[in-house]
């Protein structure tokens, strides 16, 4: 299977129908951003292993590697840079097995994000109403970002989130690794329930090991194993 660059321009608008979005990729380093047109720029991928198809409002993106592949063909990373229509999405699934995940600028009702081994840098992105993100091996950073009801699982390696907004029912679990969270909002709209073990729940500069809060509009249901959890609110 050979590797080649690849560009496509949606110059008609037909993929501007889209709201629902479905991204799977499994070899790759990938970027994800909003612009005028659907776009994709392919750097070092194979001609077999790409797919993407508008059926409906549904637009679905894959690219998928033999299992099989010869190390020495492997040394060019490859990479895809997709652009997406900018315009609020019902639904936005992304699933990334090996490789590096950049995502910007993304609005819409629901996320689910997944990341198997690799980094994951999440910009400027809006969930209105359930947010889903959890990787295996690597670290997640969210810059200013606003998520609702997050469900947060990140199993070896550090979560990052500054100048970001989390409300609603949220869940946060860290397996081996640091979470540091640094969020705007009022601290009293916020309730905690934390379970710890090797590792504390800090929240405001204080410890918030296996206790539970009156429960509030916004919730955090916190549990961490082995490394610390850090929220502050303000």
């Amino acid at each position: 299977m050979n590797k080649f660059n690849f560009s496509f321009k949606d110059s008609e608008g037909i993929y501007t129908c889209a709201k629902q979005i479905m991204l799977d990729f499994s070899v790759c380093d990938v970027t994800i951003k909003t612009g005028e047109a659907f776009s994709i720029e392919g750097l070092n991928i194979y001609s077999q292993g790409l797919e993407y198809n508008l059926a409906g409002d549904n637009l679905s993106i894959r690219y998928k590697t033999e299992k099989k592949l010869n190390i020495m063909n492997n040394i060019r990373p490859q990479k895809l840079e997709i652009t997406l229509p900018n315009t609020f999405y019902d639904t936005v699934t992304i699933n990334s097995n090996v490789g590096n995940l950049d995502v910007f600028d993304i609005n819409c009702k629901s996320l689910t994000l997944y990341g198997g081994v690799g980094d994951i840098h999440l910009t400027n992105l809006l969930v209105e109403e359930k947010t889903n993100l959890s990787t295996n091996v690597g670290n997640l950073t969210s810059n200013n970002s606003s998520y609702a009801n997050l469900n947060f699982y990140i199993n070896v390696g550090d979560g990052k989130f500054y100048n970001c907004k989390v409300t609603g029912d949220c869940k946060i679990k860290g397996s081996i690794g640091k979470i540091k969270m640094n969020l705007y909002g009022d601290f009293s709209d916020y309730s905690f329930k934390t379970k710890t073990s090797i590792g504390n729940a800090i929240i405001n500069g204080q410890r918030y090991n296996n206790i539970t809060t009156e429960r509030k509009s916004n919730h955090f249901n916190i549990s961490t194993n082995v490394g610390d959890i850090k929220i502050n609110i303000n």
